[in-house]
């Protein structure tokens, strides 16, 4: 095991960590992509990997997302949500803001795929 400098995640055993938390993000975001039985209430848990994933690449120098997985995870999740968000009765301002929240966290994961 290595450290080149004194930060939390300047050694080899914390970027480990970070790619086991990563790896569990990673598996929940791939199995609700293939899965055809995804409802409205899995979009949540699926947005927090996601912001999991987006939160390691900028602190803590993971890697990027799969384009074509990111691509296709915004055009499902925003389609459940669209389809299914009423059955849950939300507040109209939720129903709006919530919406603007996944739109933004899933375009930012589109382009840390598309990132350098």
């Amino acid at each position: 095991m290595g450290a080149w400098a004194a930060g939390n995640f300047d050694n080899d055993a914390a970027l480990d960590m970070v790619e086991a938390v990563l790896d569990v993000a990673r598996q929940e975001i791939i199995a609700f992509s293939e899965s055809s039985r995804v409802q409205v209430e899995d979009i949540d848990s699926i947005a927090a990997c996601v912001a999991i994933h987006l939160a390691l690449r900028a602190q803590c120098r993971a890697g990027r997302p799969d384009a074509d997985l990111a691509a296709n995870l915004r055009t499902k999740m925003l389609r459940i949500y669209d389809e299914q968000i009423d059955e849950l009765e939300p507040a109209p301002e939720y129903r709006v803001a919530r919406r603007a929240v996944l739109e933004q966290t899933l375009l930012a994961y589109e382009q840390a795929a598309a990132a350098d």
